[in-house]
C-alpha cells in the first residue's frame, strides 16, 4: 500500500512512537509505551525486511513525498525467504535503517502506520547521494506496520533506495522494572497445528510461456526465445521507448523500428548522415547523426521526424538525465545539453579528448573519453566538470544505480560514483567492449569474440557468456530481452538468464 504525503517542511531529530527503553542485565529490558502498557525488550540476530534494490519486502525506490506501509511482524519477506522475525501482537520494534544513494537531499520518518497527517519529525537527514544508517525504535499499532515516508524537503519526484532491518522488539508483559538475566531454555513442547498458508507471491518473470504452451511444447511462443531481426546495414545503437525496440542503421541513415513481440521491423525512419548513438526520452527517440553534427528527434508514437538540431562535430551518443538530453560530441571534445521543451541547446560543457560513451546516474553525466583515456563527471544541475584519469581505452560507460562502469583497453572496471575511484579488481576482457545493465547484471559485448558477457555487478565476477552474433556492438535491455547489433545487419534479441 502507498500513500502520497502531503510536502512539509517541519523535521527535527526525534524518533517517531519511540517506547522508552530500561536495558536489564543479559539484553532483556521492560519498557512502557505511551498507553502504559509494559513491554518486555527481546533482542534478535539482524534480520533484513527492506531492501528496494533488490525488491525485498516494497518494489522500487521510494519517491518524494510518498509514504510507503511496510509489515513487520507475522510472515514477511527476507533475504533467505518468508520468515516470522518478529512476532504477531508484539507490541514495538528496534531497526536500523538505511537511506541508499538518495537523488536530493532530504529526511526519512518512520513511525506507527496508521499514524494521521504529514510526520513531524525525522529519523534520518542526509544530502544527495549519501549512504544514511540509523536506529529507530518505533511503536507497532494491532496491524503490525510501520509508515515510512522519503521526503526530498517537499520537492516531487526525487528517489532513494532504502533498508531496514530488524535488530529487536518488544512483547507486552514485564514488572516494570529491571528483571534478572533469563534461565535456561525448557524442554521443547510438541509440534502446534499447522498455521494459515501464507501470502501469494509475487508473479514469476515475463519471460515465461503458461502453463498450457508449455503442455504443448510451445517454446516458440516464449516471449524471450532468441530472435534475429534484419534491419538495415551497419547497426550501431540499440534504445527502448516502452513499447519498441530501436536501432539506427549507419549504412541507409535510418532507423528501424521493432515491435519485440512479433520480432518484426514495424517501420523505418529516415534520418541524418551516419546515425550512431540513440537515447529515448519526453516522448521522442533522439539520434547522434555523426557524419551531419546533428540531432534528429523522432516522436516515438507516431515516428514522425520532430526536429533536426545542430550540436558540434562527430556527435556519438547521448543520454536523457535531468530533463534534458546530453550528446557526446567526439570531434569536439564537448558535450551539448538540448532543452526539449525548445529543442535548443542551451549549454556546451568542455570535457576531455574523444568522448565517445555517456550515462546519467541520477544526478550526473559520466562521459568515458577514448583519447585521453578518462572519465569525466559533469554535474547535471550546475554544469560543473570533474576528471578521473587512468582510463585508457575508455570507449563505453553503464550505470547500474550504484557503480559506473567503464570499459577500458584490456579489462572493465567499476568506479565509486562519489569520487572516481576504481572500486574492487578489474576484470580482465581484451578488445573492444560495450557495457549495459539489464537490472540484475553488467552484460559486455566482445566485438572480437562475438559473445556477450555477464557480470555479477555485487560480486565482481564473470557469470557466463552467450554467443552474440558476428562483431556485437552496442547492446539494451527491453525487460524481457537483451538487444545487442552486429554487423551481419541485424539485432540479436537474447533471453538475460
Amino acid at each position: 500500500m502507498a500513500r502520497l504525503v502531503r510536502p512539509h517542511h517541519r523535521r527535527a531529530a526525534l524518533v517517531a512512537g519511540v517506547i522508552a527503553i530500561t536495558l536489564a542485565l543479559g539484553g532483556l529490558g521492560v519498557a512502557r509505551a505511551t498507553t502504559g502498557t509494559a513491554s518486555s525488550f527481546v533482542s534478535i540476530v539482524p534480520a533484513r525486511i527492506l531492501d528496494t534494490r533488490t525488491d525485498l519486502g516494497l518494489a522500487g525506490p521510494f519517491t518524494s513525498p510518498e509514504g510507503r506501509t511496510l509489515q513487520v511482524t507475522g510472515d514477511v519477506p527476507t533475504p533467505s525467504g518468508p520468515a516470522t522475525v518478529v512476532p504477531p501482537g508484539a507490541t514495538g520494534v528496534v531497526l536500523n535503517v538505511t537511506a541508499v544513494m538518495p537523488t536530493a537531499p532530504g529526511f526519512v520518518s518512520v513511525r506507527p502506520d496508521g499514524t494521521p497527517g504529514p510526520p513531524e519529525t525525522s529519523n534520518l537527514n542526509f544530502a544527495a547521494g549519501d549512504i544514511v544508517p540509523n536506529a529507530v525504535t518505533v511503536a507497532l499499532p494491532p496491524s503490525g506496520a510501520i509508515d515510512v515516508v522519503y521526503d526530498a524537503f517537499g520537492a516531487v519526484g526525487p528517489t532513494t533506495d532504502m533498508l531496514v532491518d530488524v535488530t529487536g522488539f518488544y512483547v507486552a508483559g514485564g514488572s516494570g522494572g529491571a528483571t534478572g538475566p533469563p534461565g535456561p531454555a525448557g524442554p521443547a513442547g510438541p509440534a502446534g497445528a499447522t498455521g494459515p498458508a501464507g501470502p501469494q507471491g509475487p508473479a514469476g518473470p515475463v519471460t515465461r510461456i503458461s502453463p498450457q504452451q508449455l503442455a504443448e511444447l510451445r517454446w516458440f511462443e516464449d516471449p524471450a526465445r532468441d530472435v534475429t531481426v534484419t534491419v538495415g546495414s551497419g547497426p550501431r545503437d540499440v534504445a527502448f521507448d516502452g513499447t519498441h525496440v530501436w536501432v539506427s542503421n549507419n549504412g541507409p541513415n535510418t532507423l528501424s523500428k521493432i515491435d519485440p513481440k512479433t520480432a518484426t521491423v514495424v517501420a523505418t525512419v529516415p534520418v541524418g548522415s551516419n546515425p550512431i548513438g540513440l537515447t529515448y526520452g519526453a516522448g521522442s527517440i533522439w539520434v547522434a547523426n555523426n557524419g551531419a553534427n546533428t540531432v534528429t528527434r523522432v516522436n516515438a508514437a507516431t515516428n514522425a521526424v520532430q526536429t533536426t538540431i545542430n550540436v558540434n562535430a562527430s556527435p556519438q551518443d547521448l543520454a536523457f538525465g535531468g530533463g534534458h538530453v546530453w550528446v557526446a560530441n567526439f570531434g569536439a571534445n564537448n558535450v551539448s545539453k538540448i532543452d526539449p521543451a525548445t529543442n535548443a541547446v542551451i549549454n556546451t560543457i568542455n570535457v576531455q579528448n574523444g568522448p565517445l560513451g555517456i550515462a546519467y546516474d541520477g544526478s550526473h553525466l559520466w562521459v568515458a573519453n577514448l583519447t585521453t583515456g578518462s572519465v569525466s563527471k559533469i554535474d547535471a544541475s550546475t554544469n560543473a566538470v570533474q576528471h578521473f584519469g587512468g582510463m585508457a581505452g575508455a570507449r563505453s560507460i553503464a550505470v547500474d544505480g550504484r557503480f559506473v562502469w567503464v570499459t577500458r583497453s584490456n579489462d572493465v572496471v567499476r568506479l565509486n560514483r562519489s569520487n572516481g575511484t576504481v572500486n574492487g579488481s578489474p576484470i580482465a576482457l581484451p578488445g573492444t567492449k560495450y557495457v549495459a545493465y539489464d537490472g540484475t547484471h553488467v552484460l559486455v559485448a566482445l566485438f572480437g569474440a562475438a559473445q556477450v558477457v555477464r557480470i555479477n555487478p555485487v560480486a565482481m565476477e564473470v557469470v557466463d557468456s552467450m554467443a552474440a552474433g558476428n562483431n556485437p556492438g552496442r547492446l539494451g535491455f527491453d525487460g524481457t530481452r537483451i538487444w545487442i547489433t552486429n554487423a551481419s545487419n541485424n539485432v540479436r534479441g537474447l533471453p538475460p538468464y
